[in-house]
């Protein structure tokens, strides 16, 4: 998925989040326990980490192009890069685009599922201290602790994030 397609899948989102929260105004006070209405409440907060990582969308896109310019800018006779005003050898500042684009790939997929866990994990697993990760949550499928339906929540993220 491109780096458009997945702030426009985010905004997308959280649109959908706060006109929930919205809606919840036009509703009369009796129709939903309070403890309903709170939760929901949440979603407000779900849509503003969704907005944030577009930001770091753009910080891991320019990563990204760096590592695609990069050889380009590399002087062929000495193998030197003048990495952000450093020179260094061409191999280093690889590794440092390399090391930006990785972690700001895992942080924007670490931050989509700590917003998507509550919508799609089971109550035991909605843990703040140890919440659910990528990976091991969603990704592999563990049936010996059934954690959660890893088919549809690895769809469902897949087909909307990426």
């Amino acid at each position: 998925m491109t780096s458009d397609k997945l702030k426009q899948r985010l905004q997308e989102s959280v649109n959908v989040l706060r006109s929930i929260v919205n809606s919840l105004d036009s509703l009369p006070s009796t129709s939903l326990h309070p403890s309903c209405v709170d939760e929901i409440r949440k979603f407000d907060m779900m849509a503003n980490t969704l907005h944030s990582i577009c930001d770091r969308i753009e910080i891991r896109e320019y990563a990204r192009q760096l590592l695609n310019n990069l050889l380009d800018t590399t002087d062929s006779t000495t193998n030197i890069v003048d990495y952000h005003g450093t020179r260094m050898p061409f191999s280093t500042a690889r590794m440092l685009g390399f090391i930006t684009y990785l972690s700001m790939t895992w942080t924007i997929c670490d931050s989509i599922t700590t917003v998507v866990a509550p919508l799609v994990c089971t109550e035991s697993y909605k843990d703040k201290i140890n919440p659910p990760q990528l990976l091991t949550y969603f990704i592999r499928d563990n049936k010996k602790e059934n954690k959660l339906s890893s088919y549809y929540s690895a769809y469902f993220l897949q087909v909307n994030y990426g």
